[in-house]
């Protein structure tokens, strides 16, 4: 990566730089391994990660990143809804990095579904908890939620995971494959709150 590549702005994650992002990713893996899980998923917490590598070049957060290997296959065995969780925070923000540095990606993988249902999931938990008619979800085809819901959202998974984590805007969500009318759902769609109005365009 070169300079100018490690000091860009990410647009999903505009306080950031590739290399913020990198030291964010890090930082989950090393938190959780050492137990530090107060305040998981916050503000402070991720930041903290970030100022915590501050001075470190990318290759030394890949090095660090590799320390980690055997804690993660541990995760798999012991812990893997937390696994998952993590893949699903690492697919994210490759993409978020993809997308500061114009670079295309994968858009279909097992990571990429897992993780598109994982965040469906949380959605229509929200929506089930709220006074919302039922919402069903198509994952690239496969159904979640109510088989009587008359309001349903197709796509990939891919594009739904980067709508419930706040990378699309009202007017993407909206121009999305809607069967019915979606109304007050779109402001529940993302786990970090109601959607943008900066639209984000992806390769």
């Amino acid at each position: 990566m070169t300079a100018e590549q490690t000091n860009a702005l990410v647009p999903t994650c505009p306080d950031w730089t590739p290399r913020d992002v990198l030291s964010h990713v890090v930082g989950i893996c090393a938190d959780f391994k050492a137990d530090r899980r107060e305040g998981s998923g916050g503000d402070a917490w991720t930041a903290a990660q970030v100022v915590a590598r501050a001075d470190h070049s990318v290759d030394q957060l890949i090095e660090e990143w590799k320390d980690q290997h055997d804690y993660i296959d541990e995760l798999f065995t012991d812990m893997p809804d937390l696994a998952w969780a993590l893949v699903a925070d690492l697919v994210t923000h490759e993409h978020d990095i993809r997308l500061a540095l114009g670079l295309s990606g994968q858009h279909q993988s097992e990571a990429i579904t897992a993780s598109g249902r994982r965040y469906a999931d949380r959605f229509l938990d929200r929506v089930k908890e709220s006074a919302l008619a039922p919402l069903a979800l198509e994952l690239d085809g496969v159904r979640q939620g109510p088989d009587t819901a008359d309001l349903v959202l197709s796509g990939t998974a891919f594009e739904i995971l980067r709508a419930c984590t706040g990378r699309r805007s009202r007017s993407q969500i909206e121009a999305m494959d809607w069967t019915g009318e979606p109304t007050s759902h779109i402001d529940l769609i993302s786990s970090y709150g109601p959607p943008s109005s900066i639209a984000i365009h992806e390769s």
